[in-house]
């Protein structure tokens, strides 16, 4: 982390908010997270490592919880990381300025609730264990709501230009359309879009967090993995019928009752009420459950339903 001054981050301390007798939501910027760490790493409480291709950090931050993680540059145009926070009070994140990176992440979200806000582009949404997302937060700026827990996330940083420089005008054809864009336009587009993570995900996932190798075959083996994490993601959607983009946006309320037909389904494993039946237990039509939770959650109600019981064998 660079130095940076620690004024920033003791402002963003007074941005606590007293109503009745209670402590709000914690404030913060990137660029006070970045004072806190240096602070914490002054005191001894934080510590980076750094070799060629990989950086790791670790570190208790006052106020904040304990912060860790490691990124590895894999190939040009790819990257994985892992962040790994156990927060001990709730915060926003708040930006400073639009980003301007044309790198893309996906995003596996494996602990914890975030709920995210990417203005001008999408409203409200949460980031729940189960799920996965693609984004590129071009022209965008994004706020973050994290709860007091643990926070848990795997992550691939993909700049498509670089990463698919040299495919054929056929191969690029059987990349999902937003990527193909990327590679193609110059003047690269904001997109969040939300995807379930599957089984056959959840075991890649599992073996990249129990990566068994150091130094270059670490490097090899991550390599390998995170290109057969994005496979996995990039098929499943190309194989979703109705790309989210042709859809129109769901409101929160519908969102809202998209998520309560999926604990239905998960609370009545052994006797799952009809398509008809948790439609009118949500308050939707048969079209809108089927169209919505396709849309949220990548797949049809009974598939997730499917994968979630083998999941639980």
């Amino acid at each position: 982390m660079r130095a940076l001054k620690y004024d920033n981050f003791k402002n963003a301390i007074l941005k606590h908010n007293f109503k009745n007798g209670l402590i709000m939501t914690l404030i913060l910027t990137e660029q006070d997270l970045c004072d806190f760490w240096d602070k914490s790493e002054t005191n001894g409480k934080a510590f980076c490592y750094e070799t060629d291709f990989e950086f790791a950090w670790q570190g208790i931050l006052l106020n904040y919880g304990s912060h860790c993680g490691w990124n590895v540059e894999l190939r040009e145009g790819l990257n994985i990381g892992v962040q790994d926070n156990k927060i001990i009070e709730d915060l926003i994140l708040t930006p400073a300025e639009e980003s301007d990176s044309h790198w893309w992440s996906l995003t596996f979200f494996l602990a914890g609730k975030v709920r995210t806000i990417l203005h001008g582009l999408t409203d409200e949404i949460d980031e729940l264990v189960g799920h996965n997302c693609l984004c590129c937060e071009v022209g965008t700026k994004e706020t973050e709501f994290w709860a007091a827990e643990q926070f848990h996330r795997v992550y691939l940083g993909i700049d498509p230009k670089r990463l698919f420089a040299g495919l054929t005008e056929v191969q690029l054809a059987e990349l999902p359309l937003e990527i193909r864009q990327a590679v193609i336009d110059d003047r690269p587009q904001p997109y969040y879009r939300q995807g379930r993570t599957t089984l056959e995900m959840q075991q890649v996932l599992h073996q990249i967090l129990c990566c068994p190798f150091q130094g270059l075959m670490k490097r090899t083996y991550l390599e390998a993995k995170a290109l057969e994490l994005m496979t996995l993601q990039f098929v499943q959607f190309q194989a979703q019928n109705s790309p989210q983009e042709n859809l129109p946006k769901i409101k929160q309320r519908d969102r809202d009752r998209l998520y309560q037909a999926k604990e239905i389904l998960i609370n009545h494993l052994e006797n799952p009420p009809s398509l008809q039946e948790l439609a009118q237990r949500v308050g939707m039509s048969d079209f809108q459950l089927k169209r919505g939770f396709r849309q949220v959650f990548g797949t049809t109600a009974f598939k997730y339903l499917h994968d979630y019981r083998l999941e639980q064998a």
